[in-house]
């Protein structure tokens, strides 16, 4: 693999939209089971903003395990 430098200012970049977007596709996926469509935009600015506690502690452990898988398979692929 090639070299590869770190840029800060591209990583929080990438984990605010990131964020929002997978703030977003909770929001979607709890509208799809709930059938309630019209709370999606309301439940998409709880849960990016932090003011819906239990669905943004969901999506920083889902933010948490990529983090650390995506880690483990960018350490394996580089030792080869």
């Amino acid at each position: 693999m090639n070299p590869s430098t770190f840029n800060p200012v591209n990583f929080l970049v990438s984990m605010a939209a990131g964020w929002f977007v997978l703030a977003f596709l909770h929001s979607g996926a709890v509208s799809l089971s709930t059938g309630a469509w019209s709370a999606l935009i309301p439940r998409f600015k709880d849960i990016a903003f932090f003011r819906d506690g239990r669905g943004a502690t969901i999506d920083v452990i889902i933010v948490l395990v990529f983090f650390v898988g995506g880690n483990i398979a960018w350490h394996l692929a580089r030792a080869r």
